[in-house]
């Protein structure tokens, strides 16, 4: 319906011909936050291709994946949340940010994202290469000869966690002949049987019951660690960092606290937190927006956007500099987060369009199109069927499609045949497949 209504309006179809020319960076002005979500569920649909869309604020990406889900009445939109790395070792650091991050990416390669909303702060910060997600990420499924030792072995290079029954995402738990994991993509955790060597059954199940559910026939399972190391890798690339650093007293301190790591690592017990070893793991700052190739950007309330990054990157400059203190991080550690000119400049590089609710001075600079939307705004008429009445008259008057959502099928039928009842060209249908100028159509949803 939403994709039916947007592209019988001229400011939509402007925009979707600036994206697919390329006449961009383009501006669109007047857009609320709901009147965005409707744009971008209808662009997801009619361009087919991933969209990221890039927030002030992750409040304001969380609230646009709710409404473009309802829209598009799937999950075709995942957040993309800011997490701050721990750079310093302790035990008990949480992960739960870092695998939804790790999520997303993963549906982002297998081309499984339609929508991915991310806060500024998002994408500032440094993850995984696509490239090394992929080389890392291997697929299993039904009749394979894959000896559970070996897989066992797989899970725990990839960072998961062994438990004695999984509770959690990125874990993995062993129980005779079956081995139940949670791969960061999935919604649920998978149960894999085995038959000697083989795998026979997987299928996903419960946590809280641990009862199998739908069955899987192939099974994807990426890292379980934005930062990825191969056998022994990061005890080398360490060594050889902390022989680089030398004798010098500056780095006096840093020394003190790599050594400790390691000895942690040479003696077998692994860090609580790799983060604050990303510049050794990854040769390129990669971040999510680098996941998307010739595809579509909306930068919602880039004067906003902007204020925000620059706030974030102060406080990320001041904890360096008491991290360069402490002697957790020294030169050659140091790089985690873009600054706000290299975030905006690599988004830039994509066909970017730029929705904001009011035209702001300065906002017009660089454009190949200016798209101007006045929508139309109603209260709520809360069950009050002749507020309705009065809302709906004056636009049926001016010649407007007027289509109302009313919760349940049973219900949209329901308030069609009041709004008849009263005298208004209303009826219930199941779909807005077409546009049926003064009327009223009435549907679920």
């Amino acid at each position: 319906m939403y994709a039916t209504v947007a592209t019988r309006l001229t400011q939509f179809v402007q925009l979707m011909e600036d994206l697919k020319t390329g006449r961009t960076p383009a501006l669109c002005v007047g857009l609320s936050a709901i009147h965005k979500a409707h744009f971008i569920a209808a662009a997801a649909e009619e361009l087919g291709k991933p969209i990221l869309v890039v927030t002030q604020d992750e409040t304001a990406a969380a609230r646009l994946v709710s409404d473009v889900n309802a829209m598009l009445e799937e999950e075709a939109a995942v957040l993309f949340p800011y997490r701050e790395f721990a750079y310093r070792q302790m035990e008990g650091v949480s992960t739960e940010y870092e695998q939804a991050r790790l999520g997303v990416l993963s549906r982002l390669a297998a081309g499984e994202a339609k929508v991915v909303a991310a806060s500024i702060q998002g994408v500032m910060s440094r993850t995984i290469p696509k490239k090394v997600l992929l080389e890392n990420t291997f697929a299993v499924g039904p009749e394979q000869s894959v000896p559970m030792e070996e897989l066992v072995a797989r899970l725990l290079k990839s960072g998961y966690v062994r438990r004695p029954q999984v509770d959690g995402v990125s874990q993995f738990s062993v129980r005779g002949g079956i081995l139940d994991v949670f791969p960061p993509k999935e919604a649920n955790p998978v149960r894999i049987e085995y038959w000697a060597d083989d795998i026979d059954t997987m299928s996903y199940f419960e946590l809280d019951s641990q009862r199998r559910t739908d069955p899987v026939d192939r099974l994807e399972i990426a890292p379980a660690n934005e930062v990825v190391f191969g056998e022994g890798e990061l005890s080398r690339k360490l060594a050889a960092f902390c022989e680089k650093l030398g004798s010098k007293k500056v780095f006096a301190a840093a020394r003190e606290v790599l050594q400790k790591d390691l000895d942690r690592l040479s003696s077998g017990v692994e860090l609580d937190s790799q983060d604050k070893y990303f510049p050794l793991a990854y040769d390129t700052f990669d971040t999510v927006a680098d996941y998307f190739e010739d595809a579509p950007v909306f930068l919602s309330e880039r004067s906003e956007m902007r204020e925000n990054a620059r706030g974030l990157f102060w406080q990320y400059s001041e904890d360096l500099k008491a991290l360069f203190d402490e002697g957790q991080l020294c030169k050659g550690l140091d790089s985690y987060l873009l600054s706000p000119e290299q975030a905006e400049a690599r988004l830039m590089k994509h066909r970017t369009v730029m929705l904001d609710t009011f035209a702001r001075a300065g906002s017009g600079e660089g454009l190949k199109d200016l798209v101007n939307i006045s929508p139309l705004q109603s209260s709520g008429w809360n069950g009050d069927l002749k507020l309705l009445q009065s809302d709906l008259l004056p636009l049926l008057e001016e010649g407007y499609c007027c289509a109302v959502l009313a919760g349940t099928a049973k219900a949209a039928a329901n308030l069609a045949a009041d709004l008849s009842k009263m005298g208004l060209p209303a009826s219930y249908v199941k779909d807005l497949k077409t546009i049926q100028y003064r009327k009223v159509l009435v549907l679920a949803g």
